[in-house]
């Protein structure tokens, strides 16, 4: 697991996930974009896949974690994406809050990355 640092205050931020099973030919490959954090917007909005990847400033220190939601417009068809970044603090709340001790130390946070796909029926 990637440690839990405290929470980083950078505006440019490597997005570090495994990139839409689409997009690698069913692969699994870890993949790295580059994104800039306004506010808790972080723009460009990454690919597909990238929800729930984690967000390192330039000495590898976890940021945060992605949120990407579609925008909905007024007839009810997504129109676009949304990228935010839900803070370290926030992260470990709420891992805390379900018994999981935060790792510390230092690791490789590509070592830290798996893909979780769900299958709606």
């Amino acid at each position: 697991p990637a440690p839990l640092t405290g929470d980083s205050q950078v505006d440019d931020l490597t997005l570090v996930g495994i990139a839409d099973p689409s997009g690698q030919g069913g692969r699994d490959a870890v993949s790295k974009v580059t994104a800039r954090l306004g506010g808790q917007a972080i723009t460009p909005v990454p690919p597909l896949g990238f929800s729930g990847a984690a967000a390192v400033d330039a000495q590898g220190r976890f940021a945060g974690m992605v949120e990407l939601k579609s925008v909905t417009a007024a007839a009810g068809a997504a129109t676009s994406w949304q990228a935010t970044l839900v803070p370290t603090n926030a992260v470990r709340a709420f891992l805390t809050a379900h018994g999981v001790m935060p790792e510390v130390g230092d690791r490789a946070i590509e070592k830290s990355v798996v893909r979780l796909i769900c299958v709606r029926k």
